[in-house]
């Protein structure tokens, strides 16, 4: 049987997709709320003004784990060239994206 990859290593693969603006496979890992709240256009158009405020994403700095009921966060604390943004991606029992936030920390 095929594990769920790591909530951690699928974060990591998410945000790593966007910074190479890559956006299909994100919106593609989203449950059937978050497509309708961040269609695919809406996701690229974020995630390209977080860059236009903070730079080029460079590298994560750090990796922290919330479990809140059956939902998992990861909080990925992203390194841009101008300032720190945390990305939270919060993952369902199926590890679906039930959830994506950028938060200054």
């Amino acid at each position: 049987s095929t594990e769920a990859p790591n909530p951690r290593e699928k974060a990591l693969e998410l945000v790593n997709l966007m910074a190479a603006g890559d956006f299909d496979p994100v919106f593609a890992s989203f449950d059937a709320n978050m497509k309708k709240a961040l269609p695919r256009d809406l996701l690229a158009g974020t995630w390209e003004d977080i860059e236009k405020l903070a730079g080029p994403y460079q590298k994560d700095i750090g990796i922290q784990n919330e479990e809140s009921g059956e939902y998992q966060a990861v909080i990925i604390e992203g390194q841009f060239e101008q300032r720190q943004v945390n990305i939270r991606i919060v993952f369902d029992q199926e590890g679906l994206v039930a959830g994506l936030f950028f938060e200054q920390p």
